[in-house]
């Protein structure tokens, strides 16, 4: 027979025996008239009113046991019992300030080795794999303490990630968000790119009044998600908080200012904006935010304004020089923005976005030496230049100028002749240039490189047959002219010798009487 299990109800004295709170006194009346549910929903709800209150706590876990010890002496229910004992662990270990005293340390020996011993009697799938849907279940079943106890077990297992993110779920959802924190950042430190995650503990840190923190991991996930809702709605309250304690805080306004303008809410982030700059005039990056709030509208000259203040301040700025060179660019004022992005350049050496910029810009307002020059000096890999160049000049074919496009394909293949497509283009403009000899050359070339490419070879096929064609026909002009000299000429310049070739030598041949 199995051994019989001793459950104690564990009548923890509170603190405080003068404390008071409806919840609490209801919850105490539940108690002492054997209620257990009605008890344990009372001294919930005075948690959820009173996270801090340490009477409830012990009230509850009070109650908790009390019902354990009913289920498994009247009730016969393992489960339930088990259920009760994991509840009353979790807020006699978990809940709280942490503090544990001599009544709480006792409770949870009793409690863990009842734990035990039910344990023993059902006999559970104990694996990780058992646990979890064990975990899951009983959450799904709204046993959220009893949930909190068996994810402790996963915290080691291949399972360890998914328990404390479910781990610091349910403590935020029983309000204890100072614990929450710990089992987030426990996932954190191994992936501080998860957005939920971040979502959740800066909440957890907005409960604990701690704005600082909260606001870093909200802006953690935005850089992560530029449109989430969770974070700018969070960010938002923050910062209305802030300025609801001090109006004059100019930061705030800024911050709130940002926040707007990620929403897309333009006409709120420049009151935000201009508050925060009345309240302090000598903040570059509230002008900054003003420039980009402009920029965002299109309102390139009003946006140049702001950008050139920062610059009269901080003249080594390279955001707000980068910002002013893209609304030159987007003005059309492809010189000037030019200029800019060279001054980028100088400050900030790696800035690649500007170097590629120039690149863009030149392509279009340089002639093509200067263009060719200019990448030559700025760029060393031979490779970034063929592409590069392969890049200004599909944009010059593109754009039917053929002569500019052929210069910037040729200098290409200079640096890199690994390109079947530019060989294919430069017969494409050979073409449209009228100069098919040429055209069927950079395909010899292309051939001799790439014999396996089946596009060059049929191109260079369809060219040679076209410039056989032309060939016969000035051929027959010069014959029926009588110009027997040039028409053997270009006949006999046929390879290789085709029946048409042939029969116009012949022909030829015929015309001048000579027959042999």
């Amino acid at each position: 027979m199995p051994k019989k299990i001793i459950l104690i109800c564990l009548l923890l004295l509170a603190a405080n025996l003068a404390y008071s709170n409806t919840y609490y006194d209801n919850g105490t009346r539940y108690l002492n008239t054997f209620q257990y549910t009605s008890a344990i929903e009372q001294f919930k709800n005075s948690i959820r009113q009173y996270p801090n209150d340490y009477n409830s706590r012990i009230g509850l876990i009070n109650a908790y046991s009390a019902r354990a010890s009913y289920n498994y002496k009247t009730l016969k229910d393992n489960q339930k019992t088990l259920n009760d004992l994991r509840s009353a662990l979790f807020y006699i270990k978990y809940y709280g300030d942490g503090a544990m005293t001599t009544a709480l340390q006792s409770a949870q020996i009793k409690t863990e080795k009842n734990i035990t011993e039910i344990l023993n009697l059902m006999k559970p799938n104990s694996t990780p794999d058992g646990l979890l849907v064990s975990a899951k279940q009983l959450r799904a079943q709204g046993e959220l303490p009893s949930s909190f106890i068996v994810y402790q077990q996963l915290m080691s297992t291949k399972y360890d990630k998914a328990a404390a993110i479910e781990s610091g779920d349910i403590l935020k959802i029983l309000k204890n968000p100072s614990l929450a924190t710990v089992y987030y950042n426990k996932v954190l430190r191994v992936e501080p790119n998860n957005y939920d995650v971040l979502i959740k503990i800066g909440e957890c840190y907005q409960e604990l009044g701690n704005t600082t923190l909260a606001a870093e991991n909200f802006n953690k996930a935005l850089s992560f998600s530029n449109n989430s809702q969770a974070a700018l709605n969070n960010l938002e309250k923050i910062w209305r908080q802030q300025i609801y304690k001090n109006p004059a805080d100019a930061e705030a306004h800024a911050n709130l200012g940002v926040i707007y303008q990620q929403k897309g809410n333009y006409d709120e982030a420049l009151v935000e904006y201009q508050k925060a700059e009345q309240l302090n005039p000598n903040n570059i990056t509230t002008k900054l935010n003003l420039g980009t709030l402009y920029q965002e509208q299109k309102k390139y000259e009003n946006a140049i304004t702001m950008y050139d203040k920062v610059l009269f301040n901080d003249a080594e700025n390279v955001t707000a020089r980068k910002y002013k060179a893209q609304c030159l660019q987007a003005l059309g004022k492809e010189k000037e923005a030019i200029i800019e992005y060279k001054r980028v350049v100088a400050f900030d050496p790696q800035s690649k976005d500007a170097k590629n910029e120039i690149v863009k810009l030149s392509a279009n307002s340089d002639s093509p030496d200067e263009y060719i020059a200019m990448i030559e000096e700025n760029y060393q890999n031979p490779v970034e230049k063929a592409n590069l160049l392969y890049k200004a000049g599909y944009d010059m074919h593109t754009n039917k100028k053929y002569n500019i496009a052929k210069t910037y394909y040729l200098k290409s293949l200079n640096y890199n002749q690994n390109q079947p497509d530019i060989y294919l283009n430069l017969s494409d403009i050979y073409v449209q240039l009228n100069d098919n000899p040429s055209a069927i050359k950079i395909l010899n070339d292309g051939k001799s490189l790439f014999p396996t490419n089946t596009e060059i070879t049929q191109r260079l096929n369809q060219f040679k047959l076209a410039d056989s064609q032309r060939i016969l026909e000035e051929g027959n002009k010069a014959l029926l002219k009588n110009d027997y000299d040039k028409a053997l000429s270009l006949y006999k310049s046929v390879q290789p010798q085709t029946p048409d070739s042939l029969l116009g030598i012949a022909s030829t041949y015929q015309s001048m009487e000579k027959y042999n």
